[in-house]
């Protein structure tokens, strides 16, 4: 029965391994819904830029740099949203140490990198020459020697634009405008360690200034050195800045990658300038033959080679590179460079989306559709069965293997999108059976029948995987983030379905065969020899549907945003709250939902902990909140009016959180604020409680403060005892003028404080039980939302093309398509409908686009499993010279056949889906929604099959005139579309 069976025993064996190896061996990488991550928050120094260029733009710009940085495949989970107006969240699931420093590295890399030439004598254009290049040199030096300048820029080479600065008469550079120094760090070979690599620079040339030697040669390897110990020697050369030069957003992107000299096989990168920029370069190499280039990055000359001819623009950045700093300044080259640096202010860690009970009901209904898809099949196929649902168990197995060499991170919706792809593999296994038993019916023997049904399914499961594969390979392509992310995912499935589907399942057939152990196909026979007229119901069907998707639509649009989409597209408030005992998310969750007020505006916060223990228990949470667009408005106004009148503005969602959590939250640093008269001062006084983060030394916060404000004030503890000697809660008590006002008391009170340390001898940290309350941005913004809709609309064009080829038609492809825009149509609209009147918790979000992109997968497999049938129904009718049957005849008879199998599919598919929603329904779990978007989809993809796309495809026929404008003319003389065609 199969060729070679041995060796494809081998094959699958090997693919099993390599599975297992990267199974075992990788670290399994969970999202942040999932596990503890990390919370990163950066501010960008709008200040540097120049009033020409637009705040919102270059922020927009940066954001979309960094997110193709760090997550460039969207398989990371990494999060980034914009807060307040300068900074922005990056948030990452749980790191080591060493992933953490790199992505924080890519992060603040500017990534500008330039190719200049160096001064030199023989420069003449334009009137412009450099022959005082040793006045020059001479005049760097002098500055160097005075004060503490050397020191200054070997410690921070940055530090030469002061000298840059300077204006001639005072020492400065003569030549203002042409002429800059630059600095330039020259590490050591990477493979040799006892010497500095002095060759790829240009020094004891005339023209180059010698610094400072920063830190010693160390006795590890130099790939093993971190950033902070890595020596290296400072140098500054004069760079021409009056002649051409190319910049790293001339490069080709796809000629950008990390590798190894040729002649020391030390790590650099590779680049290759794009189009016209690439004439330009070689011309310029050409002119500056065995001179001195220089390629900087970040304003540090890496390396000043010397041209040895024309270079027809490729070429090698060195520059001592570690393997890391190779590949990770190849990331950055290829996404660009930006405007300007981010400066991180905060690293925490912070706990999982999720609740442990969350997750634990999303595991148990994952754990529960694998055992129903386990039951059905094998109470349908019998023994059968159980060899597909070992195929299906493998796949899982090898998808898994997948994930994990990618470095791929599982989210809880990708958990169950893993076991969606296991009830959707079915479908491969039932299309094999349906045929063999179809084969069995034609008198075939067990073996033959066995033979003819594989390969008469094969090509079908090939159109059906194929089409799917190429919309997921636009989807990275074309797409960004999270969208690229499921494609990759996708691709995974597909590509270890079909492997299994070909070789698994067929080798497992081939021995149980051959052996006699399957003697019979058995099987249930439900819905075999149907003979329903589907298409005698067409137009009343399409005149449904075609209710719904317009009336749809009008519904979608008139809902508010705020009461359709989640978050990730509407953005909101992100606050970070600290309470005086610890909690878990879950308790603090319950705590605002039992509050009515607070539900009514805010129905579902995302709750983490911040710097959690062990027991994921924290004091410190952050609340993130999504406005409606009415509040959005409302807070806009009121903080006008607030700076308007020059006061300080609360919005409205920072004092609801305040008063719902009220007694949980630690106190304010400054309370009881009161002046005179006090009920125990004889003199004109001021009282005011202070609350620390941590304990402070009473006795000598009390001289600090009676140095501060004089020696009549007073410090004591607040707390139970009163003759305690340490405590975070204290009073004091100080003279002031009549008439103080409490803002004056709290200043007079922060002087006082300010230098103190605790008990501890740290810093003293005053007490805020909501350190910030900022507005944030949402994650599917500008760039993101284009290119996830420019993607879908390629993806749908490739598919029609695809099946032009496949079926030499376009009207299948029209066909096909239409189908999958109903049924994407129809999903939104039941989506939006439930979760308006709150009866489904499903918000448009990522997750919910992802559901949105499984359902197009899940439809035009469907819908081209039964054109293939039509296909060579209607091939064999042409063959055998016509059969009497009308094209419409030969859809419907189509429909019939494939009918068992299009029901056994969806309900495998649906079994996985219901479980996942009856036991995550009421959770808030994004489960609920995903899953419920799904049911709408499978049960409406099935529907388009028969009743959207087969109706179009006749009418588009019609159209044609191929049947003389009628669906019930002969089609004795349709054309086989190929003699490969043998389905």
């Amino acid at each position: 029965m199969i060729e070679n069976a041995g060796r494809q025993v081998i094959l699958v064996v090997l693919v099993a391994l390599a599975s297992l190896y990267f199974i075992v061996a990788e670290k399994t990488r969970l999202g942040l819904d999932l596990k503890s991550g990390t919370q990163l928050v950066y501010e960008l120094p709008l200040a540097e830029l120049s009033e020409e260029e637009d705040p919102e733009t270059v922020i927009s710009e940066t954001l979309n740099i960094i997110g193709e940085r760090i997550d460039p495949t969207g398989v990371l989970d990494a999060r980034i949203t914009r807060r307040g107006e300068r900074q922005f969240l990056v948030e990452l699931p749980e790191k080591d140490k060493t992933e953490s420093e790199i992505i924080k590295s890519q992060i603040q890399n500017l990534g500008k990198l330039e190719m200049r030439v160096l001064a030199d004598a023989q420069y003449d254009e334009e009137g412009i020459t450099f022959d005082n290049l040793a006045d020059e040199k001479k005049r760097v030096e002098d500055w160097l020697n005075e004060d503490n300048n050397r020191q200054l820029v070997a410690t921070d080479p940055g530090q030469i634009i002061l000298y840059n600065q300077l204006p001639t008469e005072d020492g400065g550079r003569l030549d203002t405008e042409n002429l800059v120094w630059v600095p330039g760090k020259i590490y050591p070979a990477a493979r040799d360690r006892s010497r500095w690599d002095f060759a790829m620079s240009s020094r004891g040339e005339t023209n180059v200034v010698g610094v400072y030697q920063q830190g010693e040669l160390q006795a590890g390897p130099p790939t093993d050195w971190s950033d902070s110990d890595k020596p290296f020697l400072v140098e500054l050369f004069p760079i021409n800045y009056h002649e051409e030069h190319f910049e790293g957003e001339q490069m080709d992107a796809s000629g950008v990658r990390q590798g190894n000299e040729p002649d020391s096989g030390a790590p650099c990168v590779f680049y290759k300038l794009a189009g016209e920029h690439a004439t330009r370069y070689a011309d310029w190499s050409s002119k500056y033959t065995g001179q001195h280039s220089a390629i900087i990055l970040n304003g540090i000359v890496r390396s000043a080679p010397v041209f040895q001819g024309r270079i027809y623009g490729t070429g090698i950045i060195r520059g001592g590179f570690t393997e890391r700093e190779a590949a990770d300044l190849a990331k950055v080259i290829k996404t660009g460079s930006l405007r300007i640096k981010p400066t991180l202010i905060s690293d925490v860690s912070i706990g999982a989306g999720l609740g442990a009970r969350q997750i634990e009901l999303g595991q148990m209904s994952i754990l529960v559709g694998g055992a129903l898809v386990l039951v059905f099949i094998i109470a349908y196929y019998r023994l059968a069965g159980l060899v597909a649902f070992a195929a299906i168990a493998l796949n899982v197995f090898l998808i898994l293997g997948g994930v994990k060499f990618i470095r791929a991170t599982i989210t809880l919706p990708g958990l169950a999108g893993l076991v969606l792809t296991m009830g959707m593999a079915v479908d491969a296994n039932i299309l094999i059976y349906e045929r063999i038993r179809e084969e069995l019916g034609r008198g075939k023997d067990l073996m033959r029948a066995v033979r003819a049904g594989f390969d008469r399914a094969i090509v079908t499961i090939l159109d059906a995987n194929v089409t799917t594969f190429l919309a997921g390979l636009v989807l990275f392509n074309v797409g960004v983030g999270p969208v690229r992310g499921f494609a990759v995912m996708l691709m995974v499935g597909i590509l270890s379905t079909l492997f299994t589907a070909y070789f698994v399942t067929r080798l497992v057939f081939h021995f149980l065969v051959t052996k006699n152990v399957i003697k019979d196909l058995q099987a249930a026979t439900w819905l075999s020899g149907v003979k329903f007229d589907f298409l005698k119901i067409a137009r009343q069907a399409l005149a449904v549907s075609a209710i719904v998707v317009v009336g749809g639509l009008i519904y979608v649009f008139t809902v508010p945003n705020d009461k359709k989409l989640g978050l990730d597209f509407t953005g909101g408030a992100n606050l970070e709250v600290v309470l005086k005992e610890s909690s878990t998310a879950a308790e603090l969750r319950n705590r605002l939902a039992s509050i009515d007020a607070f539900r009514a505006e805010f129905p579902d916060p995302s709750i983490t902990t911040r710097d959690a223990n062990e027991d994921d228990r924290s004091q410190k949470f952050s609340i993130k909140l999504k406005l409606s667009d009415e509040m959005r408005e409302r807070v806009a106004q009121e903080q006008r009016d607030a700076e308007a009148q020059g006061i300080d503005y609360e919005p409205p969602y920072k004092r609801q959180v305040r008063e719902s959590l009220g007694p949980l939250l630690v106190a304010e640093a400054f309370t009881d604020i009161a002046a005179n008269p006090l009920p125990k001062s004889t003199t004109d006084s001021a009282y005011v409680a202070v609350h620390l983060n941590a304990a402070v030394d009473l006795a000598a916060a009390d001289t600090r403060i009676k140095g501060q404000l004089g020696p009549q004030a007073k410090v004591g503890a607040l707390g139970a005892d009163p003759d305690a000697t340490t405590d975070r809660d204290f009073f004091i008590e100080f003279p002031v003028p009549e008439e103080t006002a409490q803002t004056e008391i709290i200043e007079n009170a922060q002087t006082a404080l300010a230098g103190m340390t605790d008990a501890a001898g740290e810093p003293i940290q005053l007490s805020n039980p909501i350190p910030s309350a900022e507005s944030i941005g949402p994650r599917m913004v500008g760039q993101l939302t284009t290119a996830a809709i420019g993607a879908m609309i390629v993806a749908l064009f490739l598919i029609v093309m695809y099946i032009r080829v496949r079926f030499h038609e376009y009207k299948y492809g029209f066909a096909a398509v239409a189908a999958l825009v109903h049924d994407v149509l129809v999903t939104v609209t039941f989506v939006v409908l439930f979760n308006h009147l709150g009866i489904v918790n499903a918000e448009i979000d990522l997750a919910m686009i992802a559901a949105f992109l499984t359902i197009i997968g899940y439809s035009i497999n469907d819908t081209i499993v039964i054109f293939d049938r039509v296909r060579e129904n209607a091939s064999e009718n042409a063959r055998l010279g016509g059969s009497g049957e009308t094209f419409a005849q030969i859809i419907n008879r189509s429909i019939n056949q494939t009918l068992s199998r299009t029901i056994l599919t969806s309900s495998t598919t649906l079994f996985v889906v219901l479980a996942q929603f009856l036991v995550n329904y009421g959770t808030a779990s994004p489960l609920e929604g995903f899953s419920f978007a799904l049911i709408i989809g499978i049960l409406s993809g099935t529907y388009s099959t028969i009743f959207i796309a087969s109706p179009i495809v006749l009418w588009l026929r019609d159209r044609e005139g191929t049947d003389q404008g009628s669906g019930d003319s002969k089609v004795a003389a349709v054309k086989p579309p190929d003699a490969q065609v043998a389905v």
